[in-house]
């Protein structure tokens, strides 16, 4: 079914339907806390003069219910009719032009550093704004210790503190802004999708370039207090050091752990990447969608967090679903741990059947095979 399309001059005094509209170019693109806008190419009609001429930079648009703000327009006239290719971003990232009146603080080092709570941040954010927006906080509210603010927007003090420091995400109804802790705003559907059912490509990344997951700690005089390590990620890659964290003051190791813990935690997983191209609806999953995952030429299932949707909804060409990207979406990380110690396990196993044969392997289409597994020679200096 296509949506209607409604484009509106920046100060709400002209709204038409844009019938112009090429639904072969639309595309979608939202992704957990960073990206959510479409992108389309509009025709110069003669029944939609005024629509096309609407399209403009900071004009609105309207599809599926959300309003979405022109922020990159380009006209062409090179063909026999003329065109307009448009970018237009979700309302709620409006919010960077708010500047609250904010005195820079800095905490002391031998000081413990002042505690937020959501609640503050966001009426720190948005009390007073004139521009519409309005707030909400879902589920219990949390804070967080924060040692320096300076002068900042409200899109800053989500970015810097709701999602960085706190990991909460940040959702919107138009001009309504909701923030919640990931474990709140994650549902379960008790969906799955299936490879070779509704899914006929899965890729799987990790990048391990940038994985810290150590570092030794030193305090006053440059003395040695010890280390603060990620055990898990140890255990699964080995133990990679980052930057000593020191500090002038410090006597105990304990001063620092919260200090170190986030430089290494926050480096300790790899960035991970999963994708899936879907073939369904736009609508059957949004972010925060549980779903199991099934994939069993790769031996895995897996239940999975959705963090990213890229579609072009009226093509029928299948939708990329990312699952997880770095360190956001931290239930896929989680999972994703999971299924490399799943792949370890079996790499254990299929090594005990050197020179063996296996009988009864089950094959992606269901039937068995006998096969004889023989594993790359190997070389070593004795």
């Amino acid at each position: 079914m296509i949506d209607t399309v409604l484009v509106k001059d920046r100060n709400g005094k002209q709204e038409e339907i844009l019938s112009g509209l090429d639904y072969s170019t639309f595309q979608l693109d939202q992704e957990l806390n960073t990206t959510w806008q479409i992108s389309f190419t509009v025709y110069k009609l003669a029944d939609s003069l005024l629509a096309f001429n609407l399209v403009q930079n900071k004009a609105l648009v309207k599809w599926h219910g959300q309003w979405f703000r022109i922020e990159q327009a380009t006209m062409d006239a090179t063909d026999t009719v003329p065109t307009k290719q448009v970018t237009a971003v979700h309302i709620w990232f409006g919010v960077s032009a708010i500047r609250p009146n904010i005195t820079p603080t800095t905490t002391d080092d031998t000081a413990t550093p002042p505690s937020y709570s959501a609640t503050k941040l966001m009426q720190l954010a948005f009390n007073g704004n004139t521009f519409g927006y309005s707030w909400e906080i879902k589920g219990k509210d949390d804070t967080t210790q924060i040692s320096s603010m300076g002068r900042q927007s409200a899109l800053d003090i989500l970015n810097n503190y709701i999602i960085s420091q706190m990991g909460w995400v940040v959702t919107a109804d138009n001009f309504h802004i909701i923030v919640q802790s990931l474990d709140s705003f994650r549902h379960e559907t008790g969906k799955v999708i299936n490879y070779f059912g509704n899914t006929h490509n899965v890729n799987i990344q990790w990048d391990t370039t940038s994985l810290v997951n150590a570092c030794r700690i030193y305090g006053k005089n440059n003395i040695y207090l010890g280390e603060y390590v990620n055990q898990d990620s140890i255990n699964q890659y080995g133990k990679w050091y980052g930057d000593d964290v020191t500090s002038d003051t410090a006597t105990s190791k304990n001063q620092l752990v919260g200090a170190a813990g986030k430089e290494v935690d926050a480096s300790a997983i790899p960035t991970s990447t999963m994708t899936t191209a879907y073939e369904g609806n736009v609508d059957d999953y949004k972010l925060g969608d549980m779903i199991t995952l099934n994939v069993p030429p790769l031996d895995f299932s897996q239940e999975l967090m959705c963090s990213q949707i890229s579609a072009t909804p009226y093509t029928g060409d299948p939708i990329t679903i990312t699952w997880t990207t770095g360190t956001v979406n931290k239930a896929g990380v989680k999972s994703l741990l999971q299924m490399q110690n799943q792949m370890s396990l079996q790499l254990k196993e299929v090594s005990k059947y050197h020179n063996r044969t296996i009988v009864g392997f089950t094959t992606v289409d269901g039937g068995e095979s006998v096969v004889n597994y023989e594993p790359a020679a190997t070389t070593s200096n004795t």
